[in-house]
């Protein structure tokens, strides 16, 4: 049995929440709560690494200790897509190929005190147990950082690949996630990124001048389920918010 005034201040403590600085995506979701599994889907070319990127550099610099793991780019190269660093920022980078949730899970708790977890990407995480059925490995990673997000009581947000769809330049749906597992289904808030640019135009990719993105906020359990529009500033290696 538990004393009220404990079950009260311990219910106080979980509604504090670590805020992203997109002021439309905080306004909807009143920002990322303690054990929040979080999802960012895109297709290729979307810029769902850099998206994930900003949000951990802003949850660094309100003075978080996030703990980024990048499973596709190297410490280095993933090092570029940051637009600032100083000494005040606590990110700490890990590019460990091929690793598994248990494997993070104790990564974390030896850094101790991390408030934030960020995973690039989904698909690369190395399942525990090695199945013939790649959507139920895909279950088990997926439930396992559900339970990881609980037991360490810190948001974790994780990019995920969609499939191109046949319908070219269609939004992307839960549907369409390559990675199966009902991600969705363990997820606390599901973004998708989508650049409708990308597909109609005809010129090389880096020379599109219109890099207006859709947020598609396609789950969120604290909140409503909106579409928010970003621009994309390439010299600053950032997303912001077309209105606010």
């Amino acid at each position: 049995m538990r004393k009220l005034i404990d079950i009260i201040n311990d219910e106080k403590a979980d509604k504090e929440t670590i805020l992203t600085e997109f002021k439309q995506l905080d306004r909807l979701t009143k920002g990322f709560r303690k054990s929040d599994l979080i999802y960012i889907g895109a297709r290729p070319a979307m810029g769902k690494t850099t998206f994930a990127v900003n949000l951990a550099e802003n949850i660094a610099m309100s003075g978080k200790k996030c703990a980024f793991f990048s499973l596709e780019l190297s410490d280095e190269m993933l090092a570029k897509k940051f637009s600032t660093a100083n000494s005040d920022m606590e990110i700490y980078i890990d590019d460990t190929p091929g690793i598994t949730v248990s494997e993070m899970n104790q990564k974390i708790k030896n850094l101790k005190n991390v408030d934030c977890v960020v995973i690039d990407y989904f698909g690369l995480i190395r399942p525990e147990i090695k199945r013939t059925d790649k959507m139920q490995e895909c279950h088990d990673i997926s439930r396992k950082l559900r339970k990881m997000a609980n037991e360490l009581d810190i948001p974790i947000i994780c990019t995920t690949t969609v499939a191109r769809n046949e319908n070219y330049g269609e939004r992307p749906r839960f549907s369409d996630l390559l990675d199966g597992g009902r991600l969705e289904f363990y997820a606390d808030i599901f973004m998708f990124l989508h650049r409708n640019s990308y597909y109609f135009c005809e010129i090389d990719e880096d020379d599109i001048e219109d890099h207006t993105t859709e947020l598609i906020i396609a789950k969120n359990k604290h909140g409503s389920t909106e579409t928010i529009e970003l621009n994309f500033d390439y010299e600053a290696k950032r997303f912001r918010e077309l209105a606010v």
